[in-house]
């Protein structure tokens, strides 16, 4: 026997595909108001579900989602809203039978030698006619057998696992010496398609970023790991640009406040710039872990950096780790600045730290 739940469902979602047509029986639209208003009236915590079955009745996903949201809320216990939606079930029956039936198998213009089907299932919300076949030419045997039906309602697919995102943030001035800042966006977006679990990350781009830019690419993205290329100064400020592409400077505590207001998502940041840690310091005091560079860096070497940083995070690694093998990059390639980059994590176990729970 079905869950009570699923068969007040399957009332609610032949009684809503009822009433999406023209032709439906007053008998049938009757009975579907009457177990939706009960339902609403009594049960608050189930009328989301009610109310989004009504946008596709047919949605197994919908389905699941108001057989859920009845059960929590103790409407599918409730012997009235039990009495209804037979009656509307009977309703429907009686007067719409094609809207609380599905087809099991629905053939049309086909034209074959012979044709034989076997061990179909089919899954539904309701009754089953069987077999619709239209505009069927076969010259030898046409044989169906084996329909087997099974109730469509069932526990929602699982939902998939949110994406690991990554927000590179570019800036260049044009009174500072060029980068290869798309080679390195290269290098990162490469690593990550190398690794075991790049579809579990999201690499997301803006170039010649502003400071006022700052604050709306961090609500609109929402990234779990912010990464910034470009310029610092000696003094410790990061540079952006201003509206005429030239470089402006921001003071640490100006950007550490941006991250503090906006770190929901944020647990990493990595400023691959000169001159970086003291912003990074700064922080440090309200994102989990951040990556500074605590003196001048090759742009090779901060390429290198990057690239096995974010493959070693795609690949499961913790923070700590990929960080160890950021810096080892460095020292394989025969380049200088092994020492350079910096891991700050003043409030926890970088170690610990790890964005995908394999």
């Amino acid at each position: 026997m079905e869950p009570i739940s699923t068969i007040i469902v399957t009332a609610l979602a032949a009684g809503a595909a009822a009433g999406l047509t023209d032709t439906a029986a007053q008998a049938v639209k009757d009975a579907y108001a009457g177990l939706k208003r009960l339902i609403k009236g009594r049960y608050a915590r189930a009328a989301a579900g009610v109310d989004v079955l009504e946008t596709d009745p047919s949605s197994r996903d919908l389905q699941a989602f108001a057989d859920k949201q009845l059960a929590a809320s103790g409407a599918a216990d409730d012997p009235e809203v039990q009495k209804l939606a037979q009656a509307l079930l009977d309703a429907v029956e009686k007067h719409s039978p094609e809207a609380a039936r599905t087809i099991g198998v629905d053939l049309k213009d086909i034209q074959a030698g012979s044709m034989r089907l076997a061990d179909i299932n089919v899954q539904a919300s309701g009754p089953v006619t069987g077999v619709s076949a239209s505009g069927i030419n076969v010259a030898g045997d046409f044989v169906i057998e084996g329909v087997h039906v099974s109730s469509g309602i069932g526990p929602a697919a699982a939902p998939e696992k949110p994406r690991i995102k990554v927000l590179f943030l570019a800036a260049n001035p044009t009174d500072t010496a060029r980068l290869r800042l798309g080679e390195e966006v290269r290098a990162i977006d490469q690593a990550l398609q190398l690794a075991r679990y790049r579809d579990m990350f999201d690499l997301q781009q803006a170039h010649a970023v502003r400071a006022v830019d700052l604050q709306g690419l961090l609500m609109r993205h929402e990234p779990q790991i912010v990464h910034f290329s470009g310029h610092g100064a000696s003094s410790g400020e990061i540079l952006f640009q201003d509206d005429a592409g030239r470089a402006y400077p921001v003071p640490p505590q100006a950007l550490a406040n941006a991250f503090s207001l906006l770190v929901n998502h944020i647990r990493c940041v990595v400023l691959n710039a000169c001159f970086s840690q003291t912003q990074a310091e700064a922080i440090a005091q309200h994102v989990d872990c951040v990556v500074g560079m605590s003196e001048e860096i090759g742009d090779k070497d901060a390429r290198a950096f990057a690239a096995a940083f974010y493959g070693g995070l795609a690949y499961g690694k913790s923070v700590k780790v990929a960080f160890e093998l950021g810096r080892n990059q460095i020292d394989l390639a025969g380049l200088k600045d092994v020492d350079v980059p910096q891991l700050l994590c003043p409030n926890c176990d970088p170690g610990a730290v790890v964005f995908l729970k394999i």
